[in-house]
């Protein structure tokens, strides 16, 4: 298959790094405006070669989703795009309107979903009762991001993996925010609270899950790669297991689930534009 990139920032260095191992790919053209090593500086220059392809993942600021996605999607190139879909609800509408009028897949780069640990921590809870669950994710003030804030860039993540988590629909939102600190309360039908916090104020970097159901407490940690779940044995006593997690790479794993959806098979774990589109909605809902 023959693959279009489109940024060669910090993102798409890594997609790049993944296309280049995937055996199914077999050529891969990169774009980027700012580097140097790019085949090609601007989407335009490419559409007047001969090159077709198959696939276009796109690594660019957030600000240019709706532009770079909506050439992509007229050329019929299924796109598969970094995380937030868009910057505004309307820019993400026309992306996905487009794509559905053009019948181009696109999905949106939600990693997480891949995260060995997430992916683990689904299958531990999957029959249980969801009582609560609370998402950390800090960090000191990004470099690289300059286009967004920090529920663009961090909140998004733990937003999108509340109902792929307890498949359960949000049912209300709340949230008190500002540009590098978020707090959002969701209700899931059922009563299920969910607590979402994301900072660029804090002083390292932090991401955590913990989830309480009606047989245990889970508690993740997505960059030890550690999951552990504990249970009560009587009023003074609990049990602690350390959850096994693979080693798998979440890059490498989306991709390929997103070759094989686009070669007709189901979206499994990928985020779709749709779903995408729903978890800014309530991003950006008014405060």
């Amino acid at each position: 298959m023959k693959a279009l990139l489109v940024g060669l920032g910090v993102m798409g260095s890594k997609h790049l790094d993944v296309l280049l191992k995937n055996p199914v790919v077999t050529h891969v053209v990169t774009v980027d405006p700012n580097n140097s090593i790019a085949d090609f500086s601007s989407l335009e220059e490419v559409f007047c070669t001969a090159h077709e392809f198959d696939f276009a993942v796109v690594a660019t600021p957030t600000s240019s989703h709706e532009e770079v996605s909506i050439q992509l999607i007229n050329k019929g190139i299924h796109v598969l795009l970094e995380k937030p879909i868009a910057s505004s609800l309307a820019s993400a509408k026309n992306i996905c309107t487009l794509a559905d009028k053009r019948d181009i897949k696109v999905c949106i780069g939600q990693i997480e979903r891949f995260n060995p640990v997430i992916k683990s921590l689904k299958e531990q809870v999957q029959d249980h009762d969801i009582i609560s669950a609370h998402f950390i994710r800090q960090s000191p003030s990004p470099i690289r991001v300059t286009d967004v804030g920090v529920s663009l860039d961090l909140s998004v993540h733990d937003l999108d993996l509340v109902e792929y988590l307890f498949a359960k629909p949000v049912v209300k939102t709340g949230r008190v925010i500002t540009t590098k600190h978020s707090m959002y309360q969701l209700e899931l039908a059922g009563g299920v609270s969910v607590g979402i916090v994301s900072s660029w104020l804090f002083p390292f970097k932090r991401r955590r899950v913990e989830v309480l159901t009606n047989k245990g407490l889970y508690e993740a940690d997505l960059i030890d790669k550690s999951l552990y779940e504990y249970t009560c044995l009587d009023h003074s006593r609990h049990a602690t297991r350390k959850v096994w997690i693979d080693n798998s790479d979440p890059l490498s794993s989306q991709l390929i689930s997103f070759i094989n959806y686009i070669n007709g098979g189901t979206s499994g774990s990928l985020c779709t534009a749709a779903e995408a589109k729903g978890v800014l909605k309530w991003l950006l809902m008014p405060a």
